[in-house]
């Protein structure tokens, strides 16, 4: 449920953010994460050894899921959290230009909740294919922006 409207990958994804530490980009919440392999791998490991009780006493929740696990490795810094994503695709000026005029970066997580309560719509597909052409348009409005490589 992730909506990428313009950010592409490094060139042939040779360089991962965050030096390839593993990184969620939604706080805890899994719409996006970035890491090596043997960081996916470390995690992975992580997850299987942890204590669900402490994981579900420290959160304070009563079950556990992907989300309550990335929070409580979050917590426990086994894992590095930002926030990469905007809020809503219906909060972005338009067109989606920053003060100089160039576009903005365009990345959002559709939870469910957003897209029922925030954009209007338990239909999570069609709210994604809606936006996600709403935005493209709204952009020619605005400079691309192109990063330059040897590559």
């Amino acid at each position: 449920d992730t909506l990428n409207v313009n950010v592409p990958p490094s060139p042939n994804c040779a360089y991962p953010p965050n030096d390839g530490r593993l990184t969620t980009h939604a706080f805890f919440v899994p719409a996006m994460v970035t890491g090596t392999e043997n960081e996916f791998d470390r995690l992975a490991h992580l997850l299987f050894r942890v204590d669900v009780h402490d994981a579900m006493s420290s959160t304070r929740q009563t079950m556990v899921s992907d989300v309550i696990l990335l929070e409580y490795s979050r917590d426990a810094k086994e894992v590095d959290a930002a926030h990469s994503f905007y809020t809503a695709p219906n909060r972005l000026s338009d067109p989606p230009c920053d003060e100089n005029g160039d576009e903005l970066p365009m990345l959002f997580h559709l939870s469910s909740d957003m897209t029922a309560h925030t954009l209007g719509t338990p239909d999570k597909a069609r709210a994604m294919r809606e936006w996600f052409h709403k935005l493209d348009e709204s952009k020619k409005g605005c400079t691309s922006v192109h990063a330059e490589t040897d590559e």
